[in-house]
This record gives C-alpha cells, sequence and structure tokens, in this order.
C-alpha cells in the first residue's frame, strides 16, 4: 500500500489544501464554514512520513489545526476590535510556527517531507502578507471606536450644562476634528 500524498489525503489539489487543517475554507478534511463538532475539534493532524520515512503527525498541518481552532472562537467575539486582535494574533502564531518549522528544516533538526517543507513557505508568505491586512484593520477598528467613543462624549457635553461641543468626524477621516461652541453668556464682553 502506498503512502497518502496530501492531494490523496484531502482529496483536493495540493496547492490550496493540506492534509487535513491546512488551506483556506479546509478544516478536519472538509470545506465550507460550517463550525466544526466536538469529535472533529478533536480529530489530528494527518498521518505522514517524514523525510526519515517514519510515520507521524505533521507538524505543518498541526499548526493550521491549532490556526483554525483560534479562527472558530474568533467567530464567536462580538466586539470588532477584540476580534480583529485575535485574528492578527492568529495568523502571527501560524506564521511563526511554519518559520520556525522551516528554519529547523533548513538546520536539520526536523524531518518535514519535500510537501510540507514546500506547504509551509506558501503559508509563510500568505501569512507574511495577511498580517499587514490584519494590522490595518485592527487600527481601522481602533479607529472607529475612537470615533463612536468621541461622539458619545460629545453628546453628553450637549446634555450637559458645559459649553457646548460637537465633533465632527467622518468614518474616513484619520483624525476626529472637534469644534467647540460656547454659550453666548460665556463669551468674554458679552452684554445682557
Amino acid at each position: 500500500m502506498t503512502e497518502p500524498n496530501s492531494t490523496e489525503a484531502t482529496g483536493g489539489d495540493p496547492l490550496f489544501y493540506f492534509g487535513r487543517w491546512c488551506g483556506l475554507g479546509w478544516s478536519a478534511g472538509r470545506s465550507g464554514g460550517a463550525p466544526l463538532n466536538a469529535e472533529e475539534r478533536r480529530s489530528s493532524a494527518i498521518i505522514l512520513k517524514g523525510s526519515d520515512g517514519i510515520r507521524r503527525e505533521s507538524p505543518v498541518d498541526a499548526a493550521c489545526k491549532l490556526h483554525d481552532l483560534r479562527y472558530e472562537s474568533i467567530a464567536a467575539e462580538r466586539n470588532p476590535v477584540v476580534a480583529a486582535k485575535m485574528t492578527l494574533a492568529a495568523d502571527r502564531e501560524l506564521f511563526t510556527s511554519v518559520s520556525r518549522l522551516i528554519a529547523e528544516q533548513a538546520a536539520g533538526h526536523n524531518n518535514l517531507n519535500l510537501g510540507e517543507v514546500l506547504y509551509a513557505k506558501d503559508v509563510r508568505i500568505a501569512f507574511g502578507v495577511k498580517i499587514i491586512t490584519d494590522v490595518a484593520e485592527v487600527a481601522d477598528q481602533l479607529r472607529r471606536q475612537a470615533f463612536t467613543l468621541a461622539n458619545r462624549n460629545a453628546r453628553a457635553a450637549l446634555r450637559s450644562a458645559t459649553p457646548y461641543a460637537i465633533l465632527i468626524s467622518s468614518p474616513t477621516a484619520t483624525i476626529p476634528l472637534f469644534v467647540r461652541l460656547y454659550r453666548p453668556e460665556d463669551l468674554p464682553n458679552h452684554r445682557h
């Protein structure tokens, strides 16, 4: 019996999927966005022969599994700032894991097979780029949160007896513009 390669194990194209957990929209050996069940969450990474010929759980697929499980918890997060930060952390963790595996392989300290090495390099490139967009998303969510808080504070000031304050802003502005309006009686040289 021959050892399954990543294509046979996944039923997919090895450029897009690897093992049971690596690939866009690919988790627990299936595609689609349906949540994982308990049995799927417990399932292991694919068992493959390493470069030494010994069968073991693929460390690349195991790193992807951890990433998929992190993403599953992100889907339940309602706070967009927290979700963006969790996404960045999960993507950085996967990038770091595959980068470490590649460096260890180059130094002769692990036994990744050729398919694992190639897919790990693809993941490193893809997530190196994705991390840049993740950082931008965190910044965007923080900016949106700041505008929301500033507008809330401006409305509270308008309801109070303090000088009137209006926040003029837009979702695309990078810096909120504050305009402070005073009551006529608070202006210098005001005559009643």
